[in-house]
């Protein structure tokens, strides 16, 4: 019994970072998703594995950050290369 309310405010803060998330407010959960403490994966594989999965969406793209840097320096270089 005490394991289940252990892990009451445990998924009621996944569910409201879940619920962030589905609505748009991205800022909100990521904060919200911050403040999740790490679940025992032995003793709760579904909600660790729940929590890991909404971590992994915030994670940065770093492809998406090669092509902006790429994208400004193919900007500079024009403008460099077309400057009078």
């Amino acid at each position: 019994m005490s394991s289940q309310e252990d892990l009451s405010p445990l998924t009621e803060k996944l569910n409201q970072a879940l619920a962030e998330h589905r609505a748009g407010h991205f800022g909100r959960a990521r904060s919200l998703a911050a403040t999740i403490p790490d679940v025992d994966a032995a003793k709760h594989p579904e909600q660790a594995a729940s929590v890991a999965a909404l971590r992994e969406r915030f994670r940065p793209d770093w492809f998406a950050l090669l092509m902006l840097f790429g994208g400004l320096l193919l900007f500079v270089l024009i403008v460099a290369s077309t400057w009078r």
